[in-house]
């Protein structure tokens, strides 16, 4: 069944993490995904460097989480995958060209490349896919996915990942657990109010000064991504996907996972999701504009007026975002200190 209004939230900024998250899911572990979550928003440049987004995929960036899980790779050859299909058990991550899936499913539009599918089993001819990132849930022919992973540009096409989790922590979340995930949100909290952050060599603004950057700029990141030597398509949609991670989907991410698991932290924090809710409305009627824009083929200055008077609404919402986050992050240092004293 296809998703077309995606109308539920993401679990992080990429593929890999959206899908990572439904296999640990599977074992009751998947508040681990806040390892890789941030509360957005997050902007880095005029050219919208996002090099924050590749955080999940690289294995010494797992800290504490090494403590509970760990991934296997391998690579399966087109000739040996209807095989390994039927003879695996497991859900598993598997990399493929997310062009050839468009070519008969739009639900995966060509924005990127190699795309992590969430692969839960297969019947007949059909591989069974959960997919978070993009909003599929179904089956897909097994020569379809044959195909997406036969891409010579995509040096991952058919790497399959596997989850290894200690049996002893299997369905037992425990007391260390909750103590790492309290830190981690802390430091999450303490991430979002020092308005920035490094990764890999770039900085990143984030909240209140993320929103300020990209409007005192956005006349630049427009120029910067209409000036690419690509196809004016490829044009939008390397602005609509470099927009939708650093706005819409790190904040999707938060969201998703306070509304779900807010009690693990032992705060009321009901005003705060709401505020997070919606700031989330507005980002994605930006992110509307700037498709709609691209399908009605309108020169990008025609937009950038609305987008301004947008992002100015964004900030009012933001600011009241910012001192509950400040309110959450004094209470939750309180509680830890009178617990450690």
């Amino acid at each position: 069944m296809l998703n077309e209004r995606y109308s539920y939230l993401r679990r992080g900024v990429n593929c890999y993490w959206n899908s990572m998250s439904l296999l640990l899911e599977q074992f009751g572990l998947e508040p681990l995904i806040l390892k890789h979550l941030n509360f957005g928003y997050v902007y880095s440049n005029p050219s919208l460097d996002i090099t924050f987004e590749l955080e999940a995929e690289q294995p010494n960036t797992l800290g504490w989480l090494q403590n509970y899980i760990g991934t296997s790779k391998s690579k399966v050859a087109p000739h040996k995958l209807r095989e390994f299909l039927h003879n695996n058990t497991e859900s598993f991550l598997l990399c493929v060209d997310v062009k050839v899936l468009s070519t008969m499913y739009p639900t995966f539009p060509p924005v990127h490349d190699y795309h992590y599918l969430n692969i839960v089993g297969v019947e007949n001819e059909n591989v069974h896919v959960k997919d978070q990132y993009f909003g599929y849930h179904g089956p897909i022919p097994i020569d379809l996915i044959n195909n997406s992973i036969q891409s010579k540009k995509i040096k991952q096409a058919g790497e399959v990942i596997k989850l290894n989790i200690e049996t002893a922590r299997i369905n037992n979340f425990n007391d260390e657990m909750i103590k790492c995930l309290k830190y981690e949100f802390l430091l999450k909290l303490s991430q979002y109010l020092q308005g920035h952050f490094q990764f890999d060599g770039v900085s990143y603004y984030t909240g209140t000064t993320a929103i300020s950057k990209l409007y005192m700029e956005i006349d630049q990141v427009f120029s910067n991504a209409m000036s690419r030597q690509e196809s004016i398509q490829d044009n939008w949609n390397f602005l609509i996907r470099r927009f939708n991670t650093c706005f819409l989907y790190s904040r999707e991410g938060m969201l998703y996972y306070l509304n779900k698991y807010h009690h693990i932290v032992s705060l009321d924090m009901e005003k705060l999701i709401n505020y997070l809710g919606y700031s989330l409305s507005i980002t994605r009627k930006i992110s509307f504009i700037i498709m709609q824009a691209n399908l009605k083929n309108k020169d990008p200055q025609q937009i950038i007026p609305t987008l301004q008077l947008k992002l100015e609404e964004l900030m009012s919402v933001e600011k009241d975002i910012h001192k509950e986050i400040d309110t959450v992050y004094q209470k939750l240092n309180i509680m830890e200190r009178s617990i450690t004293d």
